[in-house]
């Protein structure tokens, strides 16, 4: 894959949406290619949240502290960035499900890149701000459908 296919790929992620390709382009210039095998251990709950990994090609699984599977990261999409954003640490285990491989962008990179071309980090941070609204708003229903299962 090239530059411009890497670009197009970030380009649909929600934290990225809306960067021009000379932005996305810049972005990808700065990301690293790794390859995971079945099994192997990706990201460790509890840890400082250092990357953000978006999948290329294989599979990955955010795995809850009980075992359980809560997410299955498909090409296309990223795992990480709340963690990145949010400056907390990762709420969950992430392990491969089968030959994957992913593009990582570390968190010192992303955050120079924001710097450096702030309209670029003004679309950036709008978008985190879109979707943790979003997780507010659904948090939010939980809770008054829980109550309303209580009362």
């Amino acid at each position: 894959m090239e530059a411009t296919e890497y670009a197009k790929i970030i380009n649909n992620i929600a934290v990225f949406k809306g960067l021009s390709p000379k932005y996305l382009e810049r972005l990808v210039g700065v990301c690293t290619r790794v390859k995971y095998e079945e099994g192997d251990h990706v990201l460790e709950a509890h840890k400082p949240g250092e990357e953000i990994l978006i999948v290329l090609t294989g599979r990955l699984s955010v795995i809850g502290d009980s075992g359980e599977t809560l997410a299955l990261i498909d090409p296309g999409h990223c795992v990480g960035e709340m963690a990145v954003f949010t400056k907390r640490n990762r709420s969950a285990n992430v392990n491969s499900v089968m030959s994957t491989e992913v593009i990582k962008l570390h968190k010192d990179d992303l955050f120079s890149f924001v710097e450096e071309e702030p309209v670029a980090g003004n679309i950036v941070y709008r978008n985190v701000i879109e979707i943790l609204s979003s997780h507010m708003a659904k948090n939010n229903l939980l809770m008054e459908f829980s109550h309303m299962l209580e009362g």
